[in-house]
């Protein structure tokens, strides 16, 4: 039974790492910021199956009215297959606000341009780039003011081609991001995230689940 189930799980991650995805974007950790600490600063590791790439990215937030928070980030790193470099910028708006002691809820985009080609001069000016665009809703919570949990479910524009692309990234694609942010210290917490993600809904020469993957990001978060 051991067996078969990690073959399985070889299949999966088989079918997930041969479809090509054209982008990556930052990943702001949606979690409140308060009056007191109305700024963040955030560094995280992620990586992705889809197509193999780890990446470093920061970000900054910065609290311009009640529960509204806006972002700035930055994200590079490598493509496993063929060691090509990622690099891009992303741009967030939030609006946060909690519920009640113990839940929090909102909605939150981004829109970035990103660049996968560097270290390839051999590729199309068309292939590289793209111009991801992320919005979806926020649910969390809060447990004894240490621990913060969060589901984003997002839909995902422009993070992956299709055959007939000039320039802009065509695809669609969903994203449900399961995060916990964990308190270190008064002002710092440690963040770890799981995303499992449907990259192309809109291809149709693609099954969804050829285009399925889990993705992960482990964090620190500093408020101040």
């Amino acid at each position: 039974m051991n067996h078969v189930c990690f073959r399985i799980l070889v299949l999966l991650f088989f079918c997930c790492s041969t479809f090509s995805q054209s982008s990556t974007s930052t990943h702001f950790v949606p979690i409140p910021l308060s009056d007191d600490y109305p700024s963040r600063v955030s560094v995280g590791l992620n990586m992705e199956p889809t197509p193999s790439s780890f990446e470093l990215e920061v970000n900054y937030l910065l609290q311009i009215g009640r529960s509204f928070d806006v972002g700035l980030g930055l994200h590079g790193g490598a493509l496993g297959k063929g060691g090509y470099g990622i690099l891009g910028v992303d741009a967030m708006f939030h609006f946060l606000r909690p519920i009640n002691e113990a839940v929090f809820m909102g909605i939150q985009a981004q829109v970035g341009y990103v660049y996968t080609g560097i270290g390839d001069v051999s590729l199309a000016p068309n292939v590289p780039n793209a111009f991801p665009i992320t919005t979806g809703l926020i649910i969390g919570g809060v447990v004894r003011d240490l621990t913060r949990f969060y589901f984003f479910p997002a839909v995902e524009f422009g993070q992956t081609s299709n055959a007939d692309d000039k320039l802009w990234k065509s695809g669609i694609g969903l994203r449900f991001t399961l995060g916990t942010a964990v308190s270190i210290g008064d002002t710092t917490y440690l963040v770890l995230e799981t995303r499992p993600r449907i990259a192309n809904l809109v291809d149709k020469d693609l099954s969804a689940f050829s285009t399925f993957s889990i993705d992960a990001m482990l964090g620190l978060l500093f408020d101040f």
